[in-house]
């Protein structure tokens, strides 16, 4: 079952400019309905920048490890292995 909330699809493009030393960056982000949420663009000197992707995922969790219980992978685990 799907989680709650949106799905995000992300497109990122990159090329070439034509008798430039150069990359155009284009980023699009839209949610499952196809709604844009991000459009960016950017031109980067490839001689002259550095280009440096970085992707984070939100945190989940608002409370410590100790508090949610023991995770559902390791209790599946677990159960696997007695005998």
């Amino acid at each position: 079952m799907r989680r709650a909330g949106p799905t995000l699809h992300h497109r990122d493009a990159l090329t070439r400019l034509a008798n430039a030393p150069s990359v155009r960056v284009t980023r699009q982000v839209h949610d499952q309905y196809a709604r844009p949420l991000e459009i960016t663009d950017l031109v980067v000197d490839a001689q002259q920048d550095a280009l440096v992707y970085e992707f984070t995922l939100p945190v989940r969790a608002a409370t410590p490890a100790a508090d949610r219980g023991p995770s559902p992978v390791r209790r599946t685990a677990d159960a696997g292995l007695r005998g």
